[in-house]
């Protein structure tokens, strides 16, 4: 049987040519013809094994632009016998593969709105929903589950009934069986985590890739936290720590979260550089010590417990001053009148955050705080039997401040009695002027100072 007519030179032969319907080629009463290849809507001829002619059909179909195969719902296209395309149940379906053969609807948004690409790829799904497989026997055994993205072969391959995962990387996320919100990215990671799992973020090559049993566990980089076997875990790493203790001790960073935020801790691995504040509002454990500075000027907490500074113009704020044999003279004082005690023959002590005036003879601080002060002074009076006063003074120079003040009394006129105090006063400005103040009770007596020392230290805020 010929098909198509046989042409010679000068001769069309016709004969033997089958006509279909509508016929291919068209005779007109002058024996001219025409060839019509394609049928009604541009419908493209085939050959089917029960007839000897050409058929049609709407399912196949070219307009010079667009080939359309398939004009109803669960077409199926097959190459050497196998499904490679299909559309099931809904247009919202889209199968590059020989999977969602047996999905199905019927409420809601059941069957529908899958797209699975790859052989064995969503091979038993029914009522499963809005998800997205593409991999060899990716979602390979998902039935009901919804809100899925899986990419890579064997990703979620024991995934029935899960909902809104996302992993992708070969064999991630392998063995779970239903859960949610588990977010994975890498090979293998997430990969022997069976049953049914829950908020776990696996972010690298065997990331938490070990662990069948986990929930709410973050692990980001390659093997990061890949023996872990407890829920709610933090790592940060990118070694095989090879077992789960030294997962723990050993990866860069460690975490434990709880509901409650005084019972999370968090573990840095590793010797660690601040180079901005560090804020600590709660109390603090230094089990190993710690150095705050540099190699030569520092800070240092040891294990048992001390602390102690390298370094000059470290430690906490401090000042100092004295006078040896200066022979200060008030003058005829008014009783009760107080002064300052101010000598340039007074030399600067050990200062650190504060600053000495000789002309003054005083010491000035940066720091707000409360300020342990220390005074004494060797002094005489020119009678006896009187008061001699002395005692702190704060921004002044006539006024004692009521902590630390002292007296001695005299017994006989111009000899030099020792007298000191001792105070903790509360400094909240940071600039407050200190010095040592002399008096009496007594008018017109004059106190005479040889020697007079000072010292401040910081010992707490304001």
């Amino acid at each position: 049987m010929n098909l198509f007519p046989v042409l010679h030179p000068n001769i069309i032969d016709l004969s033997g040519l089958v006509y279909a319907s509508p016929s291919i080629v068209t005779m007109t009463a002058a024996n001219d013809f025409t060839l019509n290849l394609l049928g009604t809507d541009n419908q493209i001829p085939f050959i089917n094994g029960t007839n000897n002619g050409f058929e049609y059909s709407a399912d196949l179909t070219f307009d010079g632009i667009s080939l359309n195969v398939g004009t109803t719902i669960n077409s199926v296209y097959k190459l050497a016998g196998t499904q490679i395309i299909a559309q099931p149940v809904s247009t919202r379906n889209i199968v590059i593969g020989d999977g969602g053969t047996n999905l199905a609807h019927s409420a809601a948004f059941e069957g529908w709105n899958n797209t699975f690409l790859g052989s064995s790829c969503g091979a038993v799904a029914t009522t499963a929903y809005n998800n997205f497989g593409a991999g060899y026997r990716c979602l390979v055994a998902l039935t009901t589950g919804y809100e899925n993205w899986g990419g890579g072969a064997f990703t979620f391959e024991s995934l029935v009934g899960g909902f809104r995962n996302t992993s992708a990387g070969y064999y991630s996320s392998h063995a779970i069986i239903g859960g949610l919100y588990n977010s994975v990215f890498g090979f293998a990671a997430l990969g022997n985590a069976a049953g049914t799992r829950a908020g776990n973020t696996a972010v690298g090559a065997r990331a938490l890739g070990e662990g069948t049993a986990i929930d709410y566990c973050l692990g980001l980089g390659y093997y990061a936290g890949r023996y872990e076997t407890g829920d709610y875990k933090v790592f940060i790493d990118t070694i095989d720590r090879t077992t789960e203790a030294a997962g723990r001790t050993g990866s860069l960073i460690y975490g434990v979260c709880n509901a409650t935020p005084a019972n999370q801790t968090l573990a840095l691995n590793a010797a660690v550089t601040i180079p901005y504040t560090l804020g600590v509002t709660g109390l603090s454990t230094l089990t190993g010590g710690m150095d705050a500075g540099g190699a030569t000027t520092k800070l240092s907490v040891e294990a048992d417990g001390d602390t102690f500074w390298t370094g000059d113009g470290t430690g906490l704020p401090y000042g100092s001053f004295y006078g040896n044999e200066i022979a200060f003279s008030s003058g005829a004082l008014a009783a009760p009148q107080y002064v300052i005690i101010a000598d340039t023959d007074c030399v600067t002590g050990e200062v650190n955050e504060v600053t000495y005036t000789d002309a003054g003879t005083t010491l000035t601080i940066s720091k707000a705080g409360r300020y342990k002060i220390d005074w004494a002074v060797s002094c005489e009076a020119t009678s006896a039997n009187v008061h001699v006063l002395g005692g702190i003074m704060i921004d002044s120079t006539t006024v004692l401040q009521a902590a630390g003040r002292n007296h001695v009394e005299t017994t006989i006129a111009n000899r030099q009695l020792p007298m000191s105090g001792t105070a903790i006063i509360d400094c909240p400005n940071g600039t407050e002027v200190i010095g040592v103040g002399v008096g009496s009770d007594v008018d017109n007596i004059t106190v005479v100072v040889d020697h007079v020392n000072l010292s401040i230290v910081m010992i707490g805020g304001t």
